[in-house]
């Protein structure tokens, strides 16, 4: 996870048992325009949880993402890409 936080931009403080995340303080009247996580290319190693957190990431991000290795989204959430689609991510199979 701290690879895609990373990878993502975002700054955090790793620690043996964790990770702290800092967080952007942004108001609820923040524009949605504002995007503050780097457009990234992920690979998830296979982990499903690695794989779906970074796509809700890369609703926030400022150009298109790339997540490798997440063909095993499809066993643990199904609908993931259904649901998915209602957030406003499209997501493509390469």
């Amino acid at each position: 996870m701290a690879n895609s936080l990373d990878s993502f931009g975002v700054n955090f403080d790793l620690h043996h048992d964790g990770i702290d995340i800092v967080g952007l303080n942004q108001s609820s009247s923040a524009s949605i325009s504002y995007l503050p996580f780097n457009k990234a290319e992920i690979d998830s190693s296979g982990d499903h949880r690695i794989a779906m957190a970074s796509a809700i990431g890369a609703l926030r991000s400022q150009g298109p993402c790339r997540i490798r290795n997440c063909e095993n989204v499809a066993t643990s959430f199904p609908a993931f890409l259904d649901f998915s689609s209602q957030l406003g991510l499209s997501i493509k199979a390469v």
